[in-house]
Parts: structure tokens; sequence; C-alpha cells
């Protein structure tokens, strides 16, 4: 692990890197700019939000297995259509699916913590993050998710999203709404 990772193993393999990134970057943006140049219309990378210190210090390894460890968790197969379930303890699940994904496993056996379903952390947890001015809206849900190096959120759809990393990174595929790329939906992230 390295300084400053809140004691998650934020090691990343170098061949899941890339250095192409054909997004804006931009440091600040108030909302009437942000809603006029980029809402709806393409999207944007934030190098620097709201101070998020409180919430990213309750996301560190040993706070939320204190908090959370004993916490019957949904977990989520990570294959696009037939998303089976499995329900274990936070700190069985971190024990037993942290690792990185092996690029032998499908989809379908790639099992994950994510999304806004555990009531525990809506009420314990999510209060403590500060959303962006222009994403303040209480309309909006909070997903959160936990996992390790190469696994990930199959291919999906929906609309407009603010997405933010307190550790690690995060690599996304993004396609333009009137593109269809062809995948296999039981393929792992990695995989694809």
């Amino acid at each position: 692990t390295e300084l400053g990772d809140g004691g998650w193993d934020t090691s990343f393999d170098p061949w899941l890197s890339s250095s192409i990134c054909n997004l804006e970057r931009v440091g600040h943006l108030s909302e009437d700019e942000f809603n006029a140049h980029y809402l709806q219309q393409r999207p944007v990378i934030f190098e620097s939000t709201q101070d998020n210190s409180i919430f990213k210090s309750h996301t560190e390894k040993e706070y939320m297995l204190d908090k959370f460890g004993d916490v019957l968790m949904m977990l989520s197969s990570a294959n696009t259509y037939s998303y089976k379930r499995d329900y274990i303890t936070f700190s069985q699940y971190l024990d037993e699916h942290i690792e990185p994904q092996d690029l032998t496993t499908p989809g379908d056996q790639t099992f994950y913590l994510f999304g806004g379903n555990h009531h525990i952390l809506e009420t314990q947890l999510f209060p403590e993050y500060k959303r962006p001015p222009f994403a303040n809206s209480e309309e909006g849900s909070i997903s959160f998710g936990v996992a390790g190096s190469g696994s990930g959120v199959p291919l999906h759809r929906h609309g407009h999203v603010f997405a933010e990393v307190m550790y690690g990174q995060k690599r996304w595929f993004l396609y333009p709404p009137e593109e269809h790329p062809y995948f296999d939906p039981d393929a792992s992230t990695l995989q694809w």
C-alpha cells in the first residue's frame, strides 16, 4: 500500500493503465458554467472539487472495518444482464473478494460491493459526503463501491452522473449515446 491510501491496497497493474484520455479537465466551474457547457452535452473531469476530507477519512479501511465490519452487505455479480446477489459481512467481503481481478474469471463469477442499497451506509456514511454545488440535488442517489484492481461495474447505460474516487483509480470507457459497442455481457470488466 502507499502513503495516503487510507489503508487500502491502491496498487494498479501497469498494463491496465493508459495515458489516453481525451476528456477536458477543469479546476473549478460555477453551476451556470457547468449547465451551459457540460450538462447533457459532454463529459468533463474535475481536478478539484469541494472538501470531502471528513468523508474520505470515514472511508479509510480501518474506520470502515471498525464501523461496518459486521454489517451484512449485498454483493452483485459483474455481468451485464443477469445479476447474481450474495450477502456477506463487510469484513468477510474484504477477506474473500478484494483481491485484484483474475483475467480468467468471468463476470458472473466476480462479485463486488457497489451501489446505494445499504441502509446503514446511507444513514451513517453518505451524509458526510459533500456533492459539488451543481450536483447537489437531493433527487440524485449516491452509490458507493469497494473493489479490487481490475474489477468493476459491467458495461451499462444511464443518464448524467457525477463520480468521485476517494482511493486508488478508476478507468471509464465512454461511448456517445447513439453508439452501441459490441461486448460479451458475461465477460468481466477486465476481460473486455
